[in-house]
């Protein structure tokens, strides 16, 4: 059965699925994760989904879970947008557009990488400032991104708040409405708690763990309740020291 979207707090669910082009224990990781979460904000007057998969299931339990999804947003239907906090994780974004007429957001340095156009361009604010002989080039690329892909940079939808993660195309999202922190690929979710990805995720373009966790210590500064990850169990409650248990780790 196609799994069905499942409420976590007002206005806010989750949903997971197999992803069908990734094998978690090629990246360290063991196959519970195989199944990844996607999520979907309702507003009073718009709706986002953030890094949507749609499942692969057969057409009657995948026509199943269309129609749940759609009875979630038919209040704000016309208003609908895809957030991506990553170009991994562009997934069923073509689908989700198509669908809802949905315009797609993604970090600026993530969408010469994301196939799907249009496509608007968010740049992720950084809570450390970058390293002086890098900053330039950083920027000059960021710039040119945008140039090509829109002219202006967008803000997100919903009050979203996306936040710089030490690496150049994944950004985390704080939505403040719901106290709630979305993650990509640098933090996931255990039965334990929160965890640091594999440092192979992040050698190459983060220079390793510790820059990671340089960025995201100040996000402890925000009173976060919840925790959404996309791979494993999310923190519903108690999220801000569940991420400082996990930056600690390790050090």
């Amino acid at each position: 059965m196609a799994a069905s979207p499942r409420q976590i707090d007002t206005g806010l669910y989750r949903w997971t699925a197999p992803h069908p082009e990734w094998d978690p224990v090629a990246d360290q990781l063991d196959v519970s994760y195989q199944e990844v979460a996607s999520h979907l904000i309702v507003g009073s007057g718009s709706a986002v989904f953030v890094d949507p998969l749609a499942p692969s299931a057969p057409a009657e339990p995948a026509e199943t879970f269309w129609r749940k999804l759609d009875d979630l947003v038919a209040p704000v239907r016309g208003s609908l947008a895809v957030v991506l906090t990553l170009h991994w994780h562009e997934r069923s974004a073509a689908q989700f557009a198509a669908r809802y007429a949905a315009p797609v957001y993604a970090p600026a340095g993530a969408a010469s990488d994301i196939e799907h156009r249009p496509l608007e361009t968010y740049v992720p604010k950084r809570t450390q400032p970058a390293g002086e002989a890098e900053e330039p080039e950083r920027a000059a690329k960021a710039g040119a991104t945008r140039q090509a892909i829109r002219e202006t940079v967008a803000a997100l939808p919903l009050g979203l708040e996306p936040f710089y993660v030490g690496r150049d195309f994944e950004a985390a999202l704080w939505l403040p409405s719901h106290r709630a922190l979305l993650f990509a690929d640098v933090i996931l979710g255990t039965e334990q708690g929160l965890r640091m990805c594999p440092e192979d995720w992040v050698r190459k373009s983060a220079g390793g763990l510790e820059p990671v966790r340089q960025q995201l210590r100040p996000l402890l500064e925000l009173p976060i309740g919840k925790v959404l990850t996309a791979h494993g169990p999310p923190v519903l409650s108690g999220g801000q020291e569940a991420l400082r248990r996990a930056l600690r780790a390790g050090v």
